[in-house]
């Protein structure tokens, strides 16, 4: 045990650097004031070179958002969410598409190679048909991505546009080439 000089308190031999010069081998003041130290000297350094370099902030600012190509922030908070709400409005299919791409990649289940367009294409085609036909259409993924005897994937080629009571009929008990009870009990 150690007290640091800085902060006063007494720590373990573990919290303080090692330094061969001195008597025990440990500097005088622990890892956390010595970090803390550190960042003070160098959010001071750095305050003191722009207020002296206003020319070069100012260049540098300019060439950081010519960097990052995007458009200023909206001062007004309710603005930016009036705006998402407006988009969430005309784009729902995407919304949805994109709900299960998160879904999909949680259950690490869409790999580099997928097609996104064909996937939201998916998701919009069951819109359409929900609207058009007045009842509940789902994306289906064929192969279920989680199940204990199989791994589907995200992708195009594993969705159909079913009818949402098909989908929940189904659930995730039922695939193409699914092996017979007699066979997943061996």
């Amino acid at each position: 045990m150690k007290t640091c000089t800085k902060c006063g308190e007494q720590k373990q031999d573990a919290a303080f650097f090692c330094d061969n010069s001195k008597k025990d081998g440990l500097y005088s003041s622990c890892k956390k004031c010595i970090e803390l130290t550190a960042r003070q000297s160098r959010l001071e350094a750095a305050r003191r070179w722009r207020q002296r370099n206003p020319d070069r902030m100012r260049i540098y600012k300019i060439a950081e958002m010519a960097r990052n190509r995007k458009p200023p922030r909206v001062k007004d908070p309710t603005a930016r969410k009036r705006a998402r709400d407006a988009w969430k409005q005309k784009n729902p299919a995407k919304l949805v598409a994109d709900k299960a791409r998160r879904r999909a990649k949680e259950f690490h289940a869409t790999p580099a190679w997928a097609n996104s367009f064909f996937i939201s294409e998916a998701y919009s085609l069951a819109k359409q048909r929900t609207k058009l036909l007045g009842i509940k259409w789902h994306v289906d993924h064929i192969v279920p991505l989680r199940h204990p005897l199989v791994c589907g994937l995200h992708t195009h080629h594993n969705l159909a546009v079913i009818p949402a009571v098909e989908n929940y009929r189904k659930s995730n008990r039922h695939w193409p080439d699914m092996p017979s009870a007699e066979r997943m009990a061996a």
